[in-house]
């Protein structure tokens, strides 16, 4: 994979620790837009009302978090660049509107999957830092290309593990796919 202009790879066997960038929101299949079509014009259309049900989902997991509290950058007020695509879109196009739910996108993990190691749309993975767990879903998106990170989570995963993007961060398959995803408590 590209990093600047010097090609390189790496080889992660899970689980594994490492740093994950903040990644900015996805369209989830209830994200409308006033332009009729299924993706944002901008890299802002429409992201308040992302935003504002992202909280409350959150909010059942975390009540006394704020809105301003957990949108405090720029950046989490935005949706993914479009990189070649749509604002807000993954790697995989345009089934990501019908399938990404709000309740999984706000639990989001993206890694540089090597096309052969990408996992099926839909994964689930454990990550745990600071005695805290969560189930994040993958498959929808590959990146970041930076070598100083092995993936990217939203701003609700930094947040409920207490962690920002130096932080490491546990990674392992989840063993029961049919957990939902967002917090868990381990034994």
């Amino acid at each position: 994979m590209p990093y600047g202009n010097t090609p390189w790879q790496r080889t992660i066997n899970l689980p594994t620790s490492g740093r994950f960038v903040e990644e900015n929101h996805y369209i989830t299949q209830s994200d409308k837009f006033d332009n009729l079509v299924p993706w944002p014009k901008t890299i802002t259309e429409n992201i308040q009302q992302h935003l504002q049900r992202s909280f409350l989902l959150y909010q059942s997991f975390d009540p006394k978090m704020t809105f301003e509290e957990l949108y405090s950058k720029k950046w989490n007020k935005e949706w993914t660049p479009e990189e070649g695509g749509h604002f807000g879109q993954g790697s995989v196009g345009e089934v990501q509107r019908s399938e990404l739910t709000p309740e999984d996108e706000m639990w989001f993990m993206c890694m540089m999957w090597a096309s052969e190691s990408k996992p099926k749309r839909g994964t689930k993975f454990l990550l745990t830092a600071n005695n805290k767990s969560v189930v994040v879903i993958a498959g929808y998106e590959t990146g970041p290309s930076s070598k100083d990170h092995i993936g990217g989570i939203t701003r609700e995963v930094h947040a409920w593990l207490g962690t920002n993007p130096n932080s490491l961060i546990k990674v392992g398959l989840l063993k029961n796919q049919e957990q939902k995803t967002g917090p868990v408590v381990c034994k």
